[in-house]
């Protein structure tokens, strides 16, 4: 329903007693002299709708301070806002104002809280996966350092859990930058096929223990990305095209075309 036709039917029962009281008058002036009964119908009329159209403007002028007041306080309900509401409304709803002013104040202070743990989470989040690096890095140095120690099984077997570490992280992080309100996006140029042999060389380990064969079909593309967004698409791409890869002569391509 409009905003006009809801107004009139609020203003219904005082047009239909203004119209009563100018048809009391008309008779009135009809009882009275009959020879000026036009003249005074007239006049009757017309202040009749001089005074309707008068109410109309002066009552849309306040029903405007009304709603300016009311989405002001919506948006903002501090204490200069509800004052200002209460001024512009009858006092019949000043009690209302109070109680949605003190629930609305509840909730805002509700938000904050939230956000201001989410936030602390994000960053202790963020600083973990950072901090974790640093033995990622280090567990990187010793197996290369020592990969002929070992045996090629358990060489394997560190470098798939390193691996799977590494990716994880990367998946904390990447969703961390999503959530940030200034995420550092980086778009360069790169060569398409060496992001993703880069990118395969940190699931060597698990492809040469599952004996599963990568076939590389790339042309040189030149892409625009962010360097650390390509890298974890392409990470979750091979991460699943490895998870259910058949073991024992299994077949992993990557092809590319334009």
């Amino acid at each position: 329903m409009k905003p006009q036709n809801i107004i009139l039917k609020a203003k219904r029962p005082w047009l239909a007693l203004l119209i009563l009281t100018d048809l009391f008058f008309i008779f009135l002036a009809w009882l009275t002299g009959p020879d000026t009964f036009g003249s005074i119908v007239v006049m009757i009329l017309l202040f009749t709708a001089f005074i309707v159209l008068a109410g109309c403007w002066i009552d849309q002028k306040k029903r405007k301070r009304q709603m300016e007041a009311f989405q002001l306080f919506l948006t903002d309900p501090d204490e200069e806002a509800k004052q200002r509401l209460m001024m512009a409304v009858d006092e019949f709803w000043h009690p209302m104002i109070e109680n949605v002013s003190e629930q609305l104040r509840e909730q805002s202070q509700m938000i904050k809280e939230e956000r201001l743990e989410l936030q602390n989470y994000r960053e202790f989040i963020e600083a973990w996966t950072h901090e974790i690096k640093t033995p990622l890095s280090l567990a990187t140095l010793i197996l290369a350092n020592h990969k002929e120690e070992m045996s090629p099984y358990i060489y394997n077997r560190m470098e798939h859990v390193r691996c799977t570490v590494h990716n994880d992280v990367e998946r904390i992080l990447y969703y961390a930058r999503l959530q940030s309100d200034h995420a550092d996006y980086k778009f360069v140029k790169m060569d398409l096929s060496d992001c993703v042999q880069e990118c395969l060389e940190d699931f060597r380990a698990i492809s040469d223990e599952k004996k599963i064969d990568v076939q590389l079909n790339l042309l040189p593309l030149q892409i625009t990305s962010d360097k650390k967004v390509l890298d974890f698409m392409l990470a979750q791409l091979f991460s699943n095209a490895f998870k259910y890869a058949a073991s024992d002569h299994g077949v992993v391509r990557v092809v590319s075309w334009s």
